[in-house]
């Protein structure tokens, strides 16, 4: 099970990013659990007063759980692009369990997926903080 151990916990954390996005709602500025708003968690916005990268991520996954696009896209330009992946690794990530496929014999694409989504995350940030 050790080489699947990857595979196992990146299908846990996509499924409940994904159902803490259906469950959770947004609310003007923040995102709301019930009745009760999210406290606001990112702790570079509290330190120096800017946004960070992911800022504007968890309203845009909740927006997008919603069907909102074109309002995710305005929390985070990248947040449309990550919730498309983190929906594909549910798929992906079950065939790779259930057929037991090796590290070894998998499509090369989320090699160079990843990475190329952190710099878009940091592209877009550097391009907004030029914003302000």
């Amino acid at each position: 099970m050790g080489e699947f151990r990857k595979d196992l916990d990146t299908l846990l954390v996509c499924a409940g990013i994904l159902v803490l996005c259906a469950v959770l709602r947004p609310h003007g500025g923040t995102v709301q659990a019930g009745r009760w708003d999210l406290p606001p968690v990112c702790a570079f916005r509290a330190m120096t007063g800017h946004d960070c990268p992911g800022c504007g991520l968890t309203r845009g996954f909740v927006l997008l759980a919603r069907g909102s696009w074109w309002d995710a896209g305005r929390m985070n330009p990248v947040a449309p692009a990550l919730f498309l992946l983190a929906l594909v690794q549910l798929p992906y990530r079950a065939w790779v369990l259930w057929r037991r496929i090796p590290t070894a014999r998998r499509p090369r694409v989320f090699a160079w997926v990843g990475p190329i989504h952190i710099a878009a995350l940091f592209l877009c940030w550097l391009v907004r903080l030029g914003g302000e």
